[in-house]
């Protein structure tokens, strides 16, 4: 087991593991990583072919089996493919993905996630070929350090009591930080300063929802959640030209990977001749 930073460290040195095993409550600094991770494995390949490249599984409804099938599929594309299992932990008896684990798929990064602090010791000793960490988290400093570098890679400039409002209302959980950097990022200009006087009421209150929430539920919540989070929004004075901007944007998103995916099912069938050709008898 190592240190998160120790692993942040190999990833911008370009070493990367075919399996990481991501233990911990901070949710947020996971998927900063996981983020990060895909920056690595992906560069400028497209959104469409990232998302065909990858496999989500949740605990609670995957079978391991499956899991493993999926890791040991090669990518159609020539890139690694990647793997994401959340709350690994409730597949149950993990022996088979124990065994996959001491063996992995060398083209595929299998990534298990998980709010526990520790995985058994069988599992641990299986890991050879496996990075595993937990995730911490932030203390207020370190936080504020994180935060700053990320607003640097938004192209963000705030002042030192904007900052430190958006702690004293947010906390330092990356995800709710990350929620706060995501609405920033639209609402401020490019090279516009955030100051105490903007950051007061552009700041997310996170006991509300936000438009991210909403694009997050489509497809994947009833519809009835679908529309309280809609209301919601429309209640605490959401601009409706936004709400529609978002969920546009995902909806073309999810008709763009569906497009690909029925072209490289086109390109991989095979046509009504060889069809044919297959059922004729062979001559004696």
């Amino acid at each position: 087991m190592i240190r998160s930073k120790e692993l942040l460290r190999e990833l911008h040195e370009g070493t990367i593991h075919p399996v990481y095993i991501l233990l911990g409550e901070d949710s947020g600094a996971k998927e900063e990583f996981i983020r990060l991770l895909f920056n690595k494995l992906f560069g400028d390949k497209s959104r469409e072919e990232q998302d065909l490249s990858t496999a989500v599984f949740y605990g609670d409804d995957a079978q391991i089996p499956t899991v493993i099938e999926n890791a040991n599929t090669y990518s159609f594309f020539p890139n690694r493919r990647v793997i994401l299992v959340h709350d690994f932990e409730k597949m149950g008896n993990l022996n088979a993905l124990s065994e996959y684990i001491n063996t992995p798929n060398l083209e595929t990064v299998l990534i298990l996630l998980s709010k526990k602090k520790s995985i058994s010791k069988k599992l641990e000793e299986s890991a050879r070929y496996t990075r595993v960490s937990v995730f911490w988290p932030m203390f207020r400093g370190e936080g504020e350090g994180w935060f700053y570098g990320r607003l640097k890679e938004l192209n963000i400039k705030a002042e030192k009591d904007a900052v430190e409002y958006i702690f004293d209302v947010s906390g330092t959980g990356r995800d709710e930080l990350n929620v706060q950097l995501q609405f920033l990022a639209s609402y401020l200009a490019d090279g516009e300063v955030l100051t105490l006087e903007k950051v007061e009421d552009a700041v997310v209150h996170l006991d509300t929802y936000t438009v991210f929430d909403l694009c997050n539920a489509l497809f994947i919540k009833s519809s009835k959640e679908i529309l309280f989070i809609y209301r919601q929004l429309l209640d605490y004075g959401e601009d409706l030209s936004k709400i529609v901007y978002f969920c546009t944007r995902e909806i073309l998103k999810l008709y763009d990977c569906f497009t690909m995916s029925e072209t490289c099912l086109l390109y991989t069938s095979p046509s009504p001749r060889d069809l044919s050709t297959s059922r004729m008898p062979s001559s004696a």
